[in-house]
């Protein structure tokens, strides 16, 4: 059964895929006890939210999403940890979306073609509630990020901005590495956004520096589900930039409706053959390794502050969720933020060529210290 067509943003996500390492997104659920029935689980959540089933048909501008009408797989899986990103490459092969289960929780990953991460957690908490036997939400997987944004401008992109952790080696290979820090914060990403350009500044004095904000536009309206529905705004961070300003300026971008303007400068890439959109994402990447300049000195998404207990199951106590995001050759970072109410989450992916020496581990510290 169809469910939508490809949009023109989700082409770029499986030609980023096919760059790199798997473009996927990973939501990790740590906590104690046996989960009894999570198969079932997943089979339940996948019949109300569909996407989760989806495959690729078609080619050019005829490719759509159709619901295969099977259940993503559930594997054992050990917990993700700090180092290169590690996983099987999915949507080649096999299905897009795939559940993990090991000893101490259970492991999320879907590509991000098929889902973005707000998509991924309403998913999440979908299969938590069939493990409580509570009711489904469900969702319409046929409304993406292309019906969210409507008709309007499109946006200009922005090319040079210096990475957060200086020259690039030339080693594209994704590395992560996480903290979590105790305590709540006001204002949380103007303060990690300072952070990082402290860290961008010691490298490369003078460099510009901004930064690509996801935005979900499920805050337009529009019904709940799991496709991809995230635009991106530019933050500009000066060298006199306050955490005030900051989120002055990102609520001024939204309200402006520049989420969705980024989401319709994809529109050219709507029919393309995939094998022109990867010769002309290799030739961006290799500028941006080539230049070390990117389109955003980093990417800081914040998925926000969840409520532990409905990760919760019988027989499954949560004790921490986080999440990984991706990271294609032509990002220079990409950081993930998540809360519980008593601490932040804090992933950091970057390309090897831009962690080496131990610059990830002092981004990270850096952000932690401003914090603390």
């Amino acid at each position: 059964m169809p469910l939508r067509p490809l949009s023109p943003v989700e082409r770029v996500w499986l030609v980023a895929d096919a760059l790199g390492a798997p473009f996927v997104i990973t939501i990790v659920v740590e906590g104690t006890g046996e989960i009894d029935g999570i198969e079932r689980a997943v089979a339940l959540a996948a019949e109300e939210n569909p996407g989760a089933r989806a495959r690729l048909e078609g080619v050019l501008g005829g490719t759509r999403w159709v619901d295969s009408g099977e259940a993503p797989p559930v594997v054992p899986m050990a917990l993700p940890s700090p180092g290169p990103v590690v996983g099987r490459r999915l949507l080649a092969d096999s299905p897009g979306l795939e559940v993990g289960v090991a000893p101490d929780g259970v492991v999320f990953r879907v590509h991000h073609a098929l889902m973005d991460g707000r998509g991924l957690w309403h998913f999440v908490e979908e299969v938590f509630r069939a493990l409580r036997g509570e009711p489904l939400v469900g969702g319409d997987d046929g409304f993406s990020d292309t019906a969210a944004a409507g008709l309007g401008r499109a946006s200009v992109p922005v090319e040079d901005d210096v990475a957060a952790t200086g020259e690039h080696t030339g080693d594209a290979s994704p590395i992560w590495g996480h903290r979590r820090i105790e305590g709540t914060w006001s204002g949380l990403l103007g303060h990690v956004a300072l952070a990082v350009a402290d860290v961008a500044r010691s490298h490369t004095p003078g460099g510009q520096i901004g930064f690509q904000i996801p935005v979900d536009l499920r805050r337009l309206g529009g019904p709940s589900g799991t496709a991809n529905r995230t635009g991106l705004v530019r933050l500009d961070c000066t060298a006199d930039a306050t955490v005030q300003g900051l989120l002055d300026q990102l609520a001024e971008r939204v309200d402006n409706g520049d989420a969705q303007a980024w989401v319709r400068s994809a529109e050219p890439a709507d029919g393309l053959p995939l094998w022109l959109m990867r010769w002309g994402g290799r030739l961006k990447a290799n500028k941006a390794i080539r230049s070390s300049r990117f389109g955003g000195t980093a990417v800081l998404s914040n998925l926000g502050r969840v409520d532990l207990r409905q990760l919760d199951a019988p027989g499954f106590q949560a004790s921490r969720t986080w999440w990984i995001p991706p990271c294609g050759p032509s990002t220079a970072a990409f950081l993930g933020l998540m809360g519980d109410g008593r601490a932040l989450e804090l992933t950091a992916v970057l390309p090897a060529g831009l962690a080496s020496e131990g610059r990830l581990d002092r981004l990270l510290d850096a952000i932690v210290q401003r914090l603390t």
